[in-house]
């Protein structure tokens, strides 16, 4: 059995695959597919692959064509977690003596299983900053949470469109597989299943835990401009009052009390300030303050 990692020209040269798998991988695929034929199957699958320095999540394509004997990978974006395996694979006798002694389900168990894998290490990345958000809510300005947990929610629709799709593909991959890599494959496929329902529910979960950080970030920061508000209010009322009996004595008319008086400041700056401890007082009292 052999694993092969080319493009098409020499999958064309040297395989008996159906042309419709040469054509399809002229190009990238947007959507996850798996396709069987006599003797071997077509599988396309999307992983997210984390660009750091963009801090963007990308949608990469591993394309697998399988037979008993023979296993074909084609990556449209550099993978990583499937680099370090083949390079694995070619240097430990052991690992080559497991899966290269055999048919070909099970290194595509492992393949499979690698990537899941290494989407459950990415998804890690996210738990731990989703953590940071969290404790930070109470603490940091919430208006540059906002920005946060909207990148974080993203990130997270972004590897959930790669992964949701994936459940069906592995669904129809364990009822077809026995037929093509024997009965003895059923338990590996199932597993896959089951790994790729971890994944999934980590990303659910982390899209749960943002859409609730978000909430409450938004209504930690209406109950803050609600205070700030009422303040504002309070005081707005406070000087009203002072307002109107400056504005009535400043009035350029005779008869005003006080004006002539020689403490007529005073005393109208006392009642000033009577009007004020009295709304304040009255605010207090409400417990509005």
């Amino acid at each position: 059995m052999e694993i092969i990692s080319y493009k098409n020209f020499w999958i064309k040269q040297n395989t008996n695959f159906h042309p419709l798998v040469i054509e399809e991988l002229l190009s990238p695929t947007l959507h996850p597919k798996l396709d069987f034929y006599e003797d071997h199957l077509y599988l396309v699958l999307h992983f997210p692959e984390f660009k750091k320095e963009e801090g963007e999540v990308a949608a990469a394509e591993l394309d697998i064509i399988a037979s008993r004997e023979l296993l074909v990978t084609i990556q449209y974006a550099d993978m990583p977690a499937i680099n370090k395996l083949f390079d694995a694979l070619s240097k430990d006798e052991n690992l080559k003596a497991k899966y290269f002694g055999g048919n070909a389900g099970l290194l595509l168990h492992k393949i499979l299983e690698t990537k899941f894998e290494f989407v459950i290490k990415q998804m890690d990345y996210v738990v731990r900053k989703v953590d940071e958000v969290e404790d930070k809510i109470f603490k940091a300005k919430r208006r540059k949470l906002v920005e946060s947990i909207s990148l974080l929610q993203k990130e997270v629709v972004d590897i959930r469109r790669t992964q949701k799709p994936a459940a069906i593909i592995l669904k129809a991959l364990t009822s077809r597989a026995k037929e093509l890599f024997g009965k003895d494959s059923g338990p590996y496929f199932t597993d896959l299943e089951t790994l790729h329902a971890k994944v999934s529910d980590i990303i659910e979960n982390q899209r749960e835990t943002l859409q609730t950080l978000f909430a409450t970030n938004e209504a930690l920061i209406a109950h803050r401009l609600n205070d700030i508000m009422k303040t504002l209010t309070i005081f707005s009322v406070i000087l009203l009052p002072l307002n109107l009996i400056a504005s009535l004595w400043g009035m350029n008319i005779l008869g005003l009390p006080f004006t002539e008086h020689v403490s007529g400041f005073w005393f109208i700056l006392g009642i000033m300030l009577f009007s004020a401890a009295v709304m304040l007082g009255f605010f207090i009292r409400k417990k509005w303050l």
